[in-house]
């Protein structure tokens, strides 16, 4: 059942007119009285009609800006799906979002982005970029307009954004380490692939490997890092050379995008015995490689529920006052296998 101002005033044991005036902060409210009543609000999880709330404020629009790498692959694929139904779920409630695709290396593409879309009335924005000088200040500086930033996906800790929404990158990082350890011998070697170190998350991903393998008093030289920045070719000519070069390497951690590539180098070096492979997400393409019994395990990090509860968040705060939160804890890992792919 729908929660209206008049469950709310019977249960703060006011009327109904205190409850509006609290809502629409006009004012002439006692404040032990209005504390009651955002109380009773949060506690009955009130939401008002966003329509009249827009049409009552002359908030005919509300602008939002998505900017995030202009990268091809499964994550801007899981972000427009994400875009689009926020869209549609918003669609008669006056919120637009423009999306911005920026060089995921060049920080100033994504300065300049920001700048065009405040021209154009963007008031809150979604941004997944690389965890840099120029963006932190950047952030900073709309904080101090009072223009709310959610980083998604990949973390810019030291800005002033409100929240950050995604995965525990370093929690990813451990649990892959851990189950590579779990199915090898002792001496045999590890490979791991980073993405770009600029990013947090990709970086954290790499961090609680490390970690876990310190932890376990596994020597660095049994395992060999190498970041390859999400590009086919580096990638593949990564993968070609170390596995020509270390044939004692018998587990691939694939700690970013970099599943085309290993699966040509696979079929290339026309390995009688692949390594043990853990890798990210559930594209197509991963989907296939489990099983295919090229790859063994998968943690998906539920891209698509990061870019939808992004929005969400933003799209409650300016329509319903909704306060930001802290959702890292609530990006549940899954660990995917064949068994767990369709017929």
């Amino acid at each position: 059942m729908k929660t209206t101002i008049k469950i709310v005033a019977e249960y703060a044991g006011v009327s109904r007119g205190t409850v509006d005036r609290v809502i629409h902060n006009r004012g002439n409210v006692d404040s032990e009285v209005q504390q009651k009543v955002k109380d009773a609000l949060e506690k009955l999880d009130y939401r008002p009609n966003a329509i009249a709330r827009a049409l009552a404020f002359n908030k005919n629009t509300t602008k939002l800006g998505v900017l995030m790498p202009d990268n091809p692959g499964f994550f801007r694929d899981e972000m427009y799906r994400a875009i689009g139904n926020i869209q549609e779920e918003c669609r008669d409630l006056g919120v637009e979002i423009s999306v911005a695709e920026c060089n995921a290396l060049r920080p100033e593409q994504y300065a300049k982005a920001i700048n065009k879309m405040l021209k154009g009335g963007v008031c809150g924005f979604a941004i997944c970029a690389q965890n840099s000088q120029l963006l932190i200040e950047k952030i900073d500086a709309l904080w101090e307009q009072g223009i709310p930033v959610i980083t998604v996906n990949s973390d810019i800790p030291d800005s002033k954004r409100r929240c950050f929404i995604g995965e525990d990158a370093i929690r990813c990082g451990r649990a892959a380490a851990e189950i590579i350890c779990k199915f090898l011998k002792d001496q045999e070697e590890i490979l791991v692939i980073g993405g770009i170190p600029e990013f947090t998350g990709h970086q954290n991903r790499v961090k609680g490997f490390r970690e876990y393998m310190q932890e376990k008093q596994i020597p660095p030289n049994q395992y060999k890092i190498v970041y390859t920045y999400e590009k086919y070719d580096l990638t593949y000519e990564q993968l070609e050379r170390i596995l020509t070069e270390q044939p004692n390497i018998r587990g691939i951690y694939l700690g970013v995008e970099s599943m085309a590539a290993y699966k040509d180098v696979i079929v290339k070096l026309g390995m009688s015995s692949r390594p043990f492979v853990v890798c990210h997400d559930t594209a197509d393409h991963t989907l296939h490689a489990l099983q295919d019994d090229l790859v063994d395990f998968s943690i998906d990090q539920d891209i698509y529920a990061q870019g939808y509860r992004t929005l969400q968040m933003l799209v409650d705060h300016f329509l319903y006052e909704k306060p930001f939160e802290e959702l890292k804890d609530k990006i549940v890992l899954h660990i995917v296998t064949s068994e767990c792919v369709g017929p």
